[in-house]
């Protein structure tokens, strides 16, 4: 398999400019990070690796030392973890009960999901798109609105995106 270039993952400017589903939930996000990549697959076979993401589940795909906790990520689709429905929360941390809750899932199209707490919202989207019958186009957003006081919580909402947006890429 080809290793991804950072130059591979970039969104197009028609994709930069559309909305996404979730846009609306962080309309101010002060910062956003956004990818998109062709894979050689059709988006049945791509949705199950994006329905079992997450710590505690099959991983973030990324480095895993870094956002798994040291766990290593899936290497293939795990049967029980397909289950994924809206209001779930999928673990941010290993061990950890919250994370990121489920609030719109589309199976083959999009999967939406949502943090908010302490004046902070994170929206992070994952669109699927059929390109012929045997690719598709999987653009990810990351969007954060931060408080409007520019205190703790807000200067680790600047600080952390950065390394998202690494991490995305590597994802």
């Amino acid at each position: 398999m080809r290793r991804l270039l950072a130059r591979d993952v970039l969104p197009t400017a028609a994709e930069q400019a559309e909305r996404l589903p979730g846009d609306e939930l962080a309309p101010r996000a002060q910062v956003v990070a956004m990818h998109a990549v062709t894979i050689p697959a059709p988006p049945g076979a791509v949705w199950p690796w994006l329905v079992q993401m997450g710590c505690d589940r099959g991983g973030w795909y990324a480095w895993d030392l870094l956002d798994n906790g040291g766990r290593p990520s899936a290497t293939r689709i795990v049967p029980e973890l397909q289950g994924l429905a809206e209001g779930d929360v999928i673990p941010g941390w290993p061990g950890r009960r919250g994370g990121m809750t489920v609030v719109r899932l589309v199976p083959r199209e999009l999967l939406l999901l949502d943090w908010a707490g302490a004046g902070l919202r994170f929206t992070w989207a994952f669109a699927l798109r059929a390109e012929g019958a045997d690719a598709t186009r999987l653009v990810a957003r990351a969007r954060v609105a931060l408080p409007r006081r520019l205190g703790p919580l807000a200067l680790a909402g600047r600080a952390i995106l950065p390394g998202h947006d690494v991490l995305q890429r590597r994802q």
